[in-house]
């Protein structure tokens, strides 16, 4: 069963992470308590209904693996009508300790995906549990770029000549282009003092998120404005940059003339925002297992404690099957199975976690 585990580590020795994806030791996250159960039991977590358009979508999420007897995490698409396509599958330990950075996957979806799917199976014994953390679903019109792993959100090419900056590794200084990535590409600027010199540049998103601006950002109404991805929508304040959902694989154009000056902006992504509350089905879907006060929405859960974290996903509830004898647990299930003897299977749920 999954179970959302609020900060710190699993209950297992030796196994699961030491916190969540955000690297904080309150930051909740999803995972499977393989203390109980059988090799090859399998977990299953779903998104609510989800609507994803023509050109398709984009998944990402954050695992981690660390164990010695981690079994298999993989990821479906499913179609309205219950048929799954599996995306990607993972097996055995990727992760050497508890502290070791988690792992990221971005994933296209296709335009038929109604809900997606992680499945988790239990390896051999309780050294398997398995985590996921940070999951973002975006429409998208292109494939997605797993160069987010680094962290970045951002890069922009050198501004030589100004007209034609693009893409790339990119400036980091003032002195390298017109405008240049800080804070290891999480934020993007166009510098400190007065600006309206014709800047012209185009930020590449590298990893899905949502804008938010750093201080106040004064723009000459007419004529200098951000564009995000193919629209000509134009951006120029903060209450318009705030929250503002961006896709990897597009960019952001910033834009200026020279009739009036205004100091420089500073604009940043975070892997979530504020949002509100999940209707179905749903164009996008963000989901890091914390409280509706950090970013996520509410959902429910089968049970009563933790109904706030589960962001509208369902999950199963696992039956194993008991081949022969009592439940692992003292003082509750059968001895044997309803024929009456010892060798006689029957279906059970544990409750020793969960």
């Amino acid at each position: 069963i999954w179970n959302v585990d609020q900060g710190g580590s699993t209950p297992s020795a030796n196994t699961g992470p030491s916190h969540g994806q955000a690297g904080t030791a309150t930051d909740n996250y999803a995972h499977i308590e393989t203390s109980s159960g059988t090799a090859g039991m399998a977990s299953i977590l779903s998104t609510p209904p989800l609507q994803i358009n023509a050109a398709g979508g984009m998944l990402s999420f954050y695992y981690n693996m660390y164990g010695a007897t981690i079994g298999t995490l993989s990821v479906s698409s499913c179609t309205a009508t219950s048929v799954c396509t599996q995306l990607w599958t993972l097996s055995g330990q990727q992760q050497t300790t508890a502290t070791a950075p988690w792992g990221f996957v971005g994933l296209n979806l296709p335009s038929t995906t109604h809900t997606v799917k992680w499945t988790a199976t239990r390896g051999t014994s309780f050294t398997g549990d398995i985590a996921i953390d940070t999951i973002s679903i975006r429409q998208s019109p292109g494939a997605c770029s797993t160069a987010a792993a680094t962290g970045a959100f951002f890069s922009v090419s050198a501004a030589v000549p100004v007209l034609t900056c693009s893409g790339g590794a990119g400036p980091t200084t003032a002195a390298q282009g017109t405008c240049f990535t800080t804070t290891a590409g999480t934020c993007f600027t166009d510098g400190a003092g007065n600006h309206g010199n014709n800047e012209r540049c185009a930020i590449s998103v590298r990893q899905s998120g949502f804008l938010f601006a750093v201080g106040t950002i004064a723009l000459e109404p007419c004529c200098d404005y951000l564009t995000v991805g193919p629209s000509a929508t134009r951006y120029q304040t903060n209450a318009q940059i705030n929250g503002v959902a961006v896709a990897a694989g597009t960019s952001i154009g910033w834009y200026s003339d020279a009739s009036v000056t205004n100091t420089g902006f500073v604009v940043c992504a975070a892997a979530t925002a504020a949002p509100t509350q999940a209707t179905t089905p749903v164009t996008t879907f963000d989901c890091a297992f914390n409280t509706p006060s950090t970013g996520t929405l509410t959902g429910a859960l089968p049970t009563a404690a933790g109904t706030r974290f589960w962001c509208g996903m369902t999950h199963t509830n696992i039956w194993n099957v008991d081949q022969g004898g009592s439940t692992p647990s003292s003082n509750t299930g059968p001895a044997s199975g309803q024929a009456g003897t010892v060798a006689d299977n029957y279906a059970h749920i544990e409750a020793s976690s969960g």
